[in-house]
Order: structure tokens, then sequence, then C-alpha cells
């Protein structure tokens, strides 16, 4: 059977793919344990691509349309990684994936300390490949919870940061930091508005 894992090299920022006959599920999930947040999620993204393939074996892919498919995926795993690696020059980020739900979350402290406030961001990622697709369906759900502090609207701030992150999507966003990604960007955004509205409250109590 066909399985494509990842490998990191010092040469290689975003890491390379290679194709591999013995690699099994099993041995991949061990490797979560000692791999880097943005190549763990990589490896998400290869597990699923295998499993697809598993699934899809009786419908043979032309040379063509695998190479699309691997390419596709391929793009799609660097891109997410790339935005944990943001975030992570930032916030300390732990990912936990669950390869048999094709899923991950990011997970991210967000400290606002001029409220004492601690607020626990998290990026779920869901990956599919829907039958004669080219490539996979994304879904990414960000999520913002108190870990202690000012009791913040939870429902309030995932919703903002997912407006955040559509308004980027559609190009209507503005990113003012070039070396950041658009979740970094999303969390700087809220980090903003709370503290906007932390002061503002501090104010109005006064």
């Amino acid at each position: 059977m066909l399985n494509i894992s990842t490998t990191d090299s010092p040469d290689a920022s975003w890491g390379t793919a290679e194709v591999s006959l013995c690699s099994s599920n099993e041995e991949m999930s061990a490797q979560h344990h000692r791999l880097k947040p943005s190549t763990s999620i990589k490896s998400l993204f290869i597990q699923v691509l295998n499993e697809h393939l598993r699934l899809s074996a009786g419908n043979v892919l032309r040379p063509p349309e695998m190479l699309t498919l691997i390419s596709t995926i391929w793009t799609q795993a660097v891109s997410i990684s790339k935005e944990i690696q943001a975030l992570n020059r930032y916030h300390l980020v732990d990912v936990v994936t669950v390869p048999e739900e094709s899923a991950a979350t990011v997970k991210a402290p967000l400290l606002l300390p001029a409220l004492k406030t601690k607020i626990a961001i998290t990026f779920s990622v869901t990956i599919s490949i829907p039958d004669g697709q080219s490539g996979p369906a994304i879904t990414v759900t960000p999520r913002a919870s108190v870990v202690y502090g000012n009791r913040f609207d939870e429902e309030k701030m995932g919703a903002f940061l997912a407006s955040i992150l559509q308004r980027q999507a559609s190009g209507t966003a503005q990113k003012p930091y070039v070396d950041s990604g658009r979740w970094v960007e999303a969390v700087r955004a809220l980090s903003a508005a709370l503290l906007a509205q932390g002061h503002k409250g501090k104010s109005g109590s006064g």
C-alpha cells in the first residue's frame, strides 16, 4: 500500500514529502509525540490521504489525478503548517492530532497581564477528501475560553475570531504585520478588542 510520510531536515523549512511502502498508521501516530507542531499537522494530512487512498482502492486513479491530489493536499498541509509556525513565534502552541477523526486541535494561550486575564485560544482543524474531488476540504473553527481573570463572553470571542478569519479569506481585512499569519492576526485583533473592553469596564466602574 502507498503511504506518504513527512521528514524535516535542517535545509527544509517546511519539510519534504517522501513515499514509503512500509510506514504504518500506528508508527506515524507514535511520531506525533516527538515531532514539531508544524510537522505534526503535516503528518495528519498525509495520514488522511493514506486512509482516503486505502478506502478508494477499488477506484484506480490515473497518474495525473494522483499527482494532483497529492500536490493539492500537500499545499494545504503546508499552508496550515505555516499558520501554526507563525502562531508559535508569539504563543506557546500545542497541537493534538486525532487521526481516526481526521482532526487536530491547535491550542495557544493569550495572556493579558494588564487585565490579569488568561484566555485559551483553540483552532480546531478538520480534514476530509470528498469522493471525486481533486483536493481536501478543510474546516478551521476558532474558539476562546477564559482560564482566569475577566469573564469575557466566550461565544462572542469565538465568533470574533471566526469573523476575522472570514474577512481575511475574502481579502477584505488588512494585514499590518507582514511576517505573521492569519491566525496570529486574528488573535492579535481579539487581544486588542479585549484590552479595550477591559479598560473601558475599569474606567466605567471607577
